[in-house]
């Protein structure tokens, strides 16, 4: 990081920044002033409808609908203990506290974003995009990766939420919406979210929950431009990819053939991962589930390299030549499908990859994908119309398993003059 970035001063009152109109803050078509007045601010906000929750109950955070949310700059900050005396647990899944969320939803007067399953969505993108460095040291200190260990002693965890309304490129003006950016986190049960120590947990509890974010205020010329540019043309549209989760459970012994509905105009990807069934809801085990499992997550029998007979079909088309069958392939058209072919940096992220699909505590995570983009460049809508979709899996499953799926999509958030909100994806 250079020293110039460093080069301001943070107070609360906000601080002078450059009149240079920064690129997450341009729109393709609109003429901007200068900002000789805009000021920046680390703004803080608490929980709106509780100051703590236990498993299964919704948390609020109501961003206010001022200034400019600076593009990748939030994350959630709360702190997290076990309920029972001397109890301890570690996170599942290797998500660390992601583990904790069973669906996040953002809306404004309308509904901008879902994500359901978005526990095992957390669990993919640490464990393929980030990489073995980042799980064990970064995110084991932000948001307890790494089996990092909880108890009746409060730990503070700082976790990013993985929205592209909230991590895109652009910067999102908060300041056209008619009512503040709601985020609804809504908890998992004990069983899903935890792995039992010693000593196992009645509950986990969530406090102090707040969303930490860089607030940008352009000055009155900026806000008054971009209203003009929605009044004359209708909206002010903000592209980002976001997804929709299928959950399929398929019974021991049994292949998979599961049909879905997309019905997305820009289809990018098609990730599964999959999580026998016992694993999901015990809290004595469980960690994010390999395609290439065999009958349980440890015995030495299961043979981690076989073939699997996995192919995805969009409306009839299959999206591969043949069938993903050995570790090697599905571990790269998994990265295909990330974007992250042959990406030295985001790479999976795995404690001892010789155990893929006999012990998933040593080996990680391995993730089916089929990639559906046409280009990779990143501001083209590259994507490709679905209406529905059928994942196949011709090697039977030896234990009932539960396949979560995530069939990833471009949408756009439209914000029209009178600062409501709607999506066209």
């Amino acid at each position: 990081m250079s020293l110039n970035a460093l080069g301001y001063s943070n107070v609360n009152l906000g601080s002078d920044v450059s009149l240079v109109m920064p690129e997450s803050m341009k729109h393709q078509g609109l003429a901007y002033p200068a900002l000789p007045n805009c000021k920046s601010r680390i703004v803080s906000v608490p929980c709106t409808n509780a100051s703590s929750a236990r498993s299964g109950q919704n948390l609020i955070v109501s961003l206010p609908n001022q200034g400019v949310y600076k593009k990748q700059s939030g994350y959630l900050r709360f702190k997290v203990k076990t309920i029972t005396a001397s109890s301890t647990a570690t996170f599942k899944n290797d998500a660390g506290v992601s583990a904790l969320f069973n669906r996040i939803t953002i809306t404004s007067g309308g509904v901008c974003e879902v994500m359901p399953n978005y526990d095992y969505w957390a669990g993919i993108i640490l464990n393929t995009l980030t990489n073995t460095n980042y799980i064990q040291k970064d995110a084991y200190l932000l948001e307890g990766t790494y089996s990092k260990a909880i108890s009746t002693t409060d730990t503070e965890f700082c976790m990013p939420i993985l929205s592209n309304i909230l991590g895109n490129e652009k910067s999102f003006n908060l300041f056209l919406l008619a009512q503040p950016l709601q985020i609804e986190l809504n908890l998992n049960s004990l069983t899903r979210a935890l792995i039992q120590g010693a000593t196992a947990p009645t509950d986990f509890e969530i406090s102090d929950i707040r969303f930490v974010y860089e607030s940008i205020y352009p000055g009155q010329d900026y806000e008054n431009a971009v209203r003009s540019y929605v009044q004359q043309n209708g909206a002010y549209s903000f592209n980002f990819d976001t997804y929709i989760s299928h959950q399929v459970n398929v019974s021991q012994n049994a292949s998979l053939s599961f049909n879905g509905g997309i019905g997305k105009q820009a289809v990018s990807a098609v990730l599964a991962v999959n999580v026998i069934s016992g694993d999901l809801d015990a809290i004595t085990t469980g960690k994010l589930g390999l395609m290439v499992r065999g009958v349980n997550s440890t015995a030495a029998s299961d043979i981690d390299d076989t073939d699997l007979g996995l192919s995805c079909f969009l409306d009839g088309q299959s999206v591969l030549p043949q069938p993903l069958n050995r570790n090697a392939q599905v571990l790269i058209e998994s990265q295909r499908a990330c974007n992250s072919c042959f990406d030295t940096v985001a790479t999976l992220s795995v404690r001892d990859s010789s155990k893929f699909g006999t012990n998933v505590i040593d080996g990680g995570c391995l993730v089916a994908g089929f990639n559906c983009r046409v280009f990779d460049e990143q501001n083209l809508v590259s994507g490709i119309p679905v209406s529905n979709f059928q994942l196949v899996r011709t090697q039977p499953y030896g234990s009932a398993t539960t396949v979560f799926i995530y069939c990833v999509h471009k949408a756009n958030l439209r914000i029209d003059a009178s600062g409501m909100t709607s999506i066209q994806s």
